[in-house]
């Protein structure tokens, strides 16, 4: 048997326009490549990848290829393994995607860690294996459509390179291909080839399972996973294979296994199959080609919570509302805390209390016209049918017209719809409060006749957004109060304009347009203007197609079509005369005066 230190795995599938770059990273590593077995995997490609893999071997003859009808990665893996651990002896052994890329210094550093480590176990005359790591692993870097550090990375911060004791750890690993791995701790251990997805992290749990540690670098080194373009990898359509949900029945068996084994399931296992969990989050109907039945799914995630540790429910990567979810999902659900005394009303699970009745209530849209205040924006509470939302005003409480939203935060599960948020529209008449100076608005969500301040959240269109802090009416300007749950309603005149806004002006760039907004604002205020734009960049869409429609329609609107550029004007010819160049003074003030603004895309500022 030969003597090299690496046996490096490619499976190959459809990736001919990739390979060269992934087996260059290979042939490029600092321990020089005749340290290192390299065996490719054609699983059954249907593009140019067998003869780009012969070109490879023409130029590196000792690349060992095997090719095999289409049966998936981790057979093409375990193909690899079987065929090294027949011929070759090196004592490590890593894994690539024909798609991606290693650092040059990849192998050499990772096996430099191991040696540390043996070197430690020799010098101390510890001798024993469990201080040693079977495998170590190295963050993901992303690279094509999309730069940067992998998600799971920025997710759970795994700290300074060292060795990880992973029965206390939040860590986990998901990736076989940004790792190193003892050979001799993979001979028994194989891919389970009934899994497409999660296959890596199944495998990894195996080698960890054995000694509850792992080697981690964290120095400037990456695995680089190509993003691509065309989106057309096994996890870019992850959500449209059946295998995808499949994994939940799977980990039920393996916890069932663990506790029957051992009484617990091993925290490894629970953070990686947890990770997983949290992705169901998505909208998507399920596919039901497989008779798949979700009720036995939430059943067997229940399962799988109950064996998981409550503090990595805690995790900053699983969003509040699923941390709350995954919390009813193994404990019960939520229910009112029965403490004697208690002033106000808090919500728990089982005995951990989650919610006070106090919360945020986020304003999406306000506008006042004929003495009449509208006021529109939803919330999401725990208990949605009994926690309702009121405005207290002249010393009166008065309920809003509450419905279960459409469209506002809205949040899945496995494609079913949790904690759904409740739309809210107040519609407060003004007259008796417009006949003095200064009134306020108070919200608070109600329970039981019981009520605690709802925290106002605004919108970036309900024109509290950032430091625009007031909206102009016809009748009245509204701002936000230094309390958190009220609005201050001050009777429009020019003295009240006068110090709203030009007392704020220095928040903004542009303090000529301010003092103008002031000198027009009576004769501008009751006109009806509405401005159409597509795009910043661009026009074409349905704002203009609109535009060109209504442009001159007599109804009383003032209609402005908002253009990149000059070279546009062309396009209106007999069309408009109110045609706006964008970021103009002009575009500017009539923004600002605008009842409308109709736009094919929300993505422009």
């Amino acid at each position: 048997m030969n003597k090299k230190l690496v046996n490096c795995i490619i499976p190959v599938y459809n990736v001919g326009r990739y390979l060269v770059d992934a087996v260059d990273s290979i042939t490029h590593q600092t321990i020089g490549f005749d340290n290192i077995n390299l065996v490719i995997i054609n699983d059954g490609s249907t593009d140019n990848s067998q003869e780009v893999i012969e070109s490879l071997r023409f130029l590196y003859p000792s690349i060992v290829v095997i090719t095999q009808e289409n049966q998936g990665v981790s057979a093409a893996r375990n193909a690899g393994l079987d065929f090294c651990f027949e011929n070759f002896s090196a004592p490590y052994t890593c894994f690539i995607d024909g798609d991606d890329k290693y650092d040059p210094n990849h192998l050499e550093t990772l096996i430099a860690f191991f040696k540390q480590y043996e070197k430690m176990d020799e010098e101390f005359e510890i001798l024993d294996e469990q201080v040693i790591p079977d495998a170590v692993f190295i963050p993901i870097r992303t690279f094509e459509k999309q730069e940067g550090l992998h998600y799971s990375y920025k997710a759970v911060d795994r700290g300074k390179s060292g060795v990880l004791d992973m029965s206390r750890s939040f860590a986990f690993f998901s990736h076989v291909n940004s790792g190193l791995f003892v050979s001799q701790a993979l001979e028994v251990v194989r891919f389970n080839e009934e899994m497409t997805i999660s296959e890596d992290a199944d495998f990894i749990l195996k080698i960890i399972n054995k000694k509850h540690i792992v080697g981690w670098y964290n120095d400037k080194l990456y695995y680089y996973l190509r993003k691509r373009l065309d989106e057309s990898s096994t996890i870019d359509n992850a959500e449209n294979n059946s295998d995808f949900y499949n994994r939940i029945s799977y980990y039920k068996q393996e916890f069932e296994v663990f506790v029957q084994k051992l009484g617990q399931v091993p925290r490894e296992n629970q953070v990686s199959r947890l990770y997983d969990l949290h992705w169901f989050k998505s909208n998507k109907p399920i596919n039901n080609e497989n008779n798949f039945d979700l009720d036995e799914a939430l059943e067997n995630i229940r399962y799988i919570l109950q064996q998981v540790d409550d503090d990595l429910l805690e995790q900053k990567y699983i969003p509040y509302w699923y941390q709350i979810y995954f919390k009813s999902l193994k404990y019960g659900q939520i229910h009112l805390r029965n403490a004697v005394n208690e002033i106000e009303p808090r919500f728990q699970i089982a005995d951990e209390v989650i919610e006070n009745l106090d919360g945020n209530a986020q304003i999406n849209w306000i506008n006042q016209r004929e003495k009449q205040l509208q006021i529109r924006g939803f919330y999401v509470r725990p208990m949605i049918n009994e926690v309702k939302l009121v405005a207290k005003y002249r010393g009166e409480f008065i309920e809003g017209v509450l419905n279960k939203s459409k469209h506002d935060d809205l949040k899945y599960y496995l494609g079913r719809e949790i904690f759904p948020a409740v739309d809210f529209e107040f519609n407060i008449n003004l007259a008796g409060m417009l006949n003095q100076e200064l009134q306020s608005i108070e919200f608070y969500f109600n329970y039981h006749d019981k009520y605690a301040a709802a925290h106002l959240v605004h919108g970036w269109n309900s024109r509290f957004y950032w430091k625009n802090d007031f909206f102009i009416g016809e009748e009245a300007i509204i701002k936000k109060s230094w309390s958190s749950h009220a609005l201050v309603v001050e009777k429009l005149t020019k003295h009240s304009l006068n110090n709203t806004v030009l007392s704020r002006k220095k928040n903004y760039k542009d303090n000529f347009l301010f003092e103008r907004y002031v000198d027009y604002f009576e004769s501008y205020r009751n006109k009806r203007i509405w401005l159409f734009i597509d795009r910043p960049t661009t026009i074409g869409d349905n704002a203009e197609a609109l535009f060109r429609y209504c442009a001159n329609r007599e109804d009383g609107i003032e209609k402005f079509m908002i253009i990149p550029d000059e070279t546009y004007y062309q396009n209106f010819e007999g069309v408009s005369a109110n045609i706006i160049i964008y970021g103009s003074f002009e575009y500017k003030f009539l923004l600002m005066f605008a009842e409308k603004v109709i736009s094919s895309t929300t993505f422009w500022e």
